[in-house]
């Protein structure tokens, strides 16, 4: 059939005369040779068999290589070899922590130290020869092996390090640290109503610092409490001596002279003492030394630096008025009176007395 449809072919294609087709019935035509053209479908086909072939195949390689070695799959070991650590390898150790040593064999530190080889195990023969070429458990940092040597040892050497030792360091306080401390708990008892033990901590204090202003201003407050007035002085005294520039001792030293009617001693005192910086108290109390003793003028500059720190004090400001009336400076002097009473913290008889110098 395929030889006739060929002749047919033939003759359409050379256009043959009618004397050649003569023999031909007028109404066969030659069937069209469709060649290589194929249908949709088989299209479709051929490529869902492709990427099936493609699929098995990049699953047949590929699983092959992630598939796990199996013991099976691993050759016999026909003579026990022991198979060396890597070169150069150094197993970090907590300095404090001591870790249990574990007998490991190389070819288990070797899956331990390949990421993804998790599975090799280890022929009993292997093992034995292994465990034979370890170092006994003795071994100490002194006879661990050079850098050329290092790749030989197991890890057990390594791991077998003892704790280091740690070492107390006492801090040792200063006479003055020790001397604060004293005088901070004799505050405490203080608090408490504990007067005697309060007393021994302050005398703690000043053997550890003679020069501790504070422990020896409130130990001579405790002396004057207690009636121990020259106890105090003979304390305060020994202070001012090693420095007289501590206004606090001074000015507990001036007030017992002045309570003895040692004024003159009580001005040199806080003389030597005092500067523009002082406490506002020990500036108004010197003046108040200065006006008895007639140094109004002196008084005048005291009165005046304590109210710069504390100008709503009414009764400094009467002292002013005071020693400015007796300097002669009268204007002056009604103008500090009249500052006393605008205060509104006098006392009822000095607020009487103030209005009469006013009047």
């Amino acid at each position: 059939m395929s030889l006739v449809n060929r002749m047919l072919q033939d003759l359409e294609r050379r256009h043959a005369s009618p004397a050649e087709r003569q023999y031909l019935p007028d109404d066969i035509r030659p069937i069209p040779n469709r060649g290589w053209q194929i249908r949709s479908r088989e299209v479709l086909l051929l490529g869902f068999v492709c990427v099936a072939v493609l699929g098995l195949s990049l699953w047949y390689f590929y699983g092959r290589q992630l598939t796990p070695i199996s013991t099976a799959a691993q050759p016999a070991v026909s003579a026990p070899v022991p198979v060396p650590l890597p070169p150069q390898t150094v197993v970090a150790v907590a300095p404090v922590i001591q870790a249990p040593v574990v007998s490991v064999a190389p070819a288990q530190a070797l899956s331990r130290l390949v990421p993804g080889r998790t599975n090799i195990p280890t022929p009993p023969a292997r093992q034995q020869a292994a465990n034979s070429a370890l170092p006994p458990p003795a071994a100490s940092l002194a006879t661990l092996p050079k850098d050329s040597e290092r790749s030989a040892v197991a890890p057990k050497q390594l791991l077998d390090v003892s704790p280091p030792t740690i070492e107390k360091q006492i801090r040792h306080t200063t006479p003055r640290e020790r001397a604060e401390t004293e005088y901070r708990k004799a505050l405490a008892l203080l608090n408490k109503k504990l007067t005697d033990e309060a007393y021994a901590a302050l005398q703690a204090a000043l053997r550890e610092d003679p020069g501790h202003a504070a422990a020896r201003q409130a130990m001579a407050s405790l002396l004057v409490e207690q009636q121990r007035v020259d106890d105090a002085k003979t304390l305060l005294e020994d202070g001012l001596a090693q420095n007289p520039q501590q206004p606090g001792l001074a000015y507990l030293l001036a007030r017992i002279q002045v309570e003895r009617g040692d004024l003159k001693s009580a001005a040199e005192v806080m003389q030597k003492s005092l500067s523009s910086t002082s406490n506002a108290d020990q500036h108004a109390y010197y003046a108040g030394v200065l006006h008895r003793l007639g140094r109004h003028k002196d008084a005048v500059g005291e009165y005046q630096l304590a109210l710069r720190q504390s100008p709503q004090t009414g009764v400094w400001w009467m002292g002013l008025g005071l020693s400015l009336e007796a300097d002669g400076r009268a204007t002056d002097a009604r103008e500090a009176f009249q500052r006393a009473l605008s205060s509104g913290n006098l006392p009822a008889q000095l607020a009487e007395f103030v209005d009469k110098k006013l009047r």
